[in-house]
């Protein structure tokens, strides 16, 4: 699936399925975001260890946003949780630990649950970090 991003005339995201899909046109309409790039086909990655101590090279988060403050966003979409999603979240916190040392800019993760982002009609990637504060 594409999603055509109205404010680039030659970009289209990438995305897998219509969730993706909605929550990219909710980054392309968010108040707070300068841009936003789908990760999806562009070969980015990070390893992770499973539930079960296996290392893997094939965790592939979906978005990265940047916001009109200059803070960035990892972004993971989830529709279903299997039982490595909180060996990938921990790890793409450390990612994001390690890119504001390393770059001096802040970076946070954050994965948005289809089930939760469905109920909620939000505006902001500040009104999603604090509705889904957990």
């Amino acid at each position: 699936m594409v999603y055509f991003h109205a404010g680039f005339r030659f970009n289209y995201v990438a995305c897998d399925n219509n969730f993706e899909a909605d929550f990219a046109k909710f980054l392309d309409r968010a108040e707070d975001i300068e841009a936003f790039i789908s990760l999806h086909k562009i070969g980015f990655f990070m390893e992770y260890i499973d539930s079960e101590g296996n290392f893997h090279l094939g965790y592939y988060p979906d978005f990265i946003a940047k916001l009109k403050n200059g803070e960035f966003f990892l972004i993971e979409t989830k529709g279903r949780e299997d039982v490595d999603v909180k060996a990938k979240d921990s790890r793409a916190v450390r990612w994001c630990e390690d890119a504001t040392k390393i770059t001096g800019k802040k970076w946070f993760y954050i994965r948005v649950n289809q089930e939760d982002f469905e109920k909620y009609r939000l505006k902001s990637i500040k009104e999603l970090t604090t509705t889904f504060k957990k």
